[in-house]
Order: C-alpha cells, then structure tokens, then sequence
C-alpha cells in the first residue's frame, strides 16, 4: 500500500477521470445547433410587392438578421461551473501528496 500512496495512483485517477468527464461535457454542449432567424416587416413586404419586385429582393430588402437561436442558458452555466470545478480537482490533486519532512515521503 506505501507504493500505492507514494505514486498517487487514486489522487491521479480522480483528475484524469475528470479531465475526460468534461471533456465530454464540452464537446456535448458545442454540439448544440445554432439557428439565426429573420425579421421581416410587413409593411415594407407588402409595398415591395405591389412594386412588382422579385421575391429575393423583397426579402433582401425587407427582411433583417434577427437573434441567434442556440444553446440554452442554463446549461452554459452548467459548463462554466464543471470548468471552474476543474481548477478546484487539480488544487486537491496537488496538495494529495506527502508534505516535506511527512514521515510516508521518504523512501
């Protein structure tokens, strides 16, 4: 078992185990599809049709790039805190090991 704890063989486990826990998280949360919408105003299509133009430059006309549709908020929360546990799960990993004058340190 000293060989065990002098290798850190739990403590390096955990980090690794994590290290790939999130990075699945990740590239799960950047799957996500993003769609962008169109706005386009009513009046102004109408008048542009009357005006016998072609349907794409109606729509180039009258027709503006609206909001972004994609990720739920709730999960960019999600990340932000796994990632931010990441910081924390490396500190417990460095401080796991033996202290300087600590009795299991020494061969």
């Amino acid at each position: 078992m000293n060989k065990v704890d002098k290798w850190r063989v739990f403590p390096r486990l955990m980090l690794v185990s994590f290290i790939i826990i999130t990075y699945i998280c990740i590239s799960w949360y950047l799957a996500f599809p993003t769609q962008h919408t169109q706005v386009c105003d009513p009046k102004i299509l109408i008048h542009l049709v009357d005006k016998e133009y072609t349907d794409a430059r109606v729509k180039d006309l009258a027709c503006t790039n609206g909001e972004v549709i994609g990720r739920p908020h709730g999960y960019t929360f999600l990340i932000s805190t796994i990632i931010g546990t990441l910081g924390l799960v490396f500190n417990f990993y460095v401080n796991s090991g033996p202290r300087r004058g600590d009795p299991r340190g020494e061969s």
